[in-house]
């Protein structure tokens, strides 16, 4: 299918030297030709610089940007950044470590030219790990928001491109306060707003996922209190989606994986993340289970003064609030 519309390319780039080469070599590889690359650099103290002079010189459609303070540090403030910067009338958010299918732009393009309504098209890709590699998941056929809340689909940034106009829309951009799960916070508010027609997705693999040593989940292994309160907020807002739709096994899933935060909060005395999910929790599911929260909240003043348990706790507050949820239905 024939058309001239320019896809903006927007990548953050954070000392990323040694790598982005690959990455903007797939691009350059694009069948679709017709396209803006806008690199937005976070501060790196690397040559990432020089490497971007390089294309940058050698193609115009490259550019290379530096994020302004009036975005907070980080991928997602780059990522906003770079989107005001963008003149397609298409948006491809894309790392800096992956790497694209040489038909991807083309073939998630001539999808969304083929409809009218369609807002978004999602499409699959690789996971690359060392020597190996394996499809992603895809469950394209469940409802979107549990996809997102079960991570049935492993739908991340590059799966997705964008019509420009759906996101001016509904005013679609990242979460600056977020230190983790970005994706997740993001897919999770297009849940909210997207409407099924307007969402197309093909099991086409047209990207590669490149895990290293430095992916966000080898980072885990030490205790972030920004990391914490970033988990926390994605799954308390995936609580308070899934009552809203009546999804009582997502609220159980997820109120586990909020519980094992707050112990976690306890246990390495991050008072903030622990006040924060006691007081989302009470404003979620303070009326249907009251004495179920304050002992949540009675836990947290004992700790203060005689050191408890906390792994046997947790447990066993997992375990309660399953039981808890086992026959109860919230009402859609």
């Amino acid at each position: 299918m024939k058309n001239n519309a320019v896809i903006s390319i927007i990548i953050p780039a954070y000392n990323r030297a040694r790598i982005i080469g690959k990455t903007l070599d797939s691009i350059l590889a694009q069948t679709y030709k017709n396209w803006e690359c806008i690199v937005v650099d976070d501060g790196s103290t690397d040559t990432t610089a020089l490497v971007m002079k390089k294309y940058c010189d050698t193609d115009p459609r490259f550019r290379y940007v530096s994020r302004p303070d009036t975005h907070k540090p980080g991928g997602n403030g780059a990522r906003n950044y770079g989107l005001k910067l963008a003149k397609g009338a298409y948006v491809q958010w894309f790392d800096s470590d992956d790497l694209m299918h040489p038909n991807k732009l083309q073939a998630q393009l001539d999808l969304l030219l083929a409809d009218e309504v369609a807002g978004v098209c999602i499409c699959s890709g690789q996971k690359v790990e060392k020597e190996t590699s394996r499809p992603l998941r895809k469950n394209f056929e469940e409802d979107f928001f549990t996809q997102i809340a079960l991570n049935s689909s492993e739908i991340m940034t590059p799966s997705l491109l964008f019509k420009r106009s759906f996101l001016v829309k509904h005013s679609l951009g990242f979460d600056e306060e977020l230190y983790r799960g970005q994706e997740t916070d993001f897919l999770l508010r297009l849940s909210q707003v997207v409407h099924r027609k307007e969402l197309i997705f093909t099991e086409e693999e047209l990207f590669y996922y490149i895990f290293t040593t430095d992916s966000k989940s080898k980072k885990d292994e030490v205790y972030d209190s920004r990391f914490k309160w970033s988990r926390a907020k994605i799954y308390l807002d995936i609580v308070t989606m899934s009552k809203e739709r009546g999804y009582t096994h997502l609220v159980a899933k997820s109120m586990k994986r909020v519980i094992r935060i707050y112990f976690s909060a306890l246990k390495h005395k991050d008072d903030a993340t622990g006040s924060y999910i006691l007081k989302r929790l009470q404003h979620v599911l303070g009326k249907e289970f009251p004495v179920f929260c304050r002992q949540l909240k009675w836990v947290a003043m004992l700790q203060k003064f005689i050191p408890l348990p906390t792994l046997k706790l947790r447990k066993h507050f997992q375990k309660k609030v399953s039981s808890l949820l086992s026959d109860f239905a919230f009402k859609e």
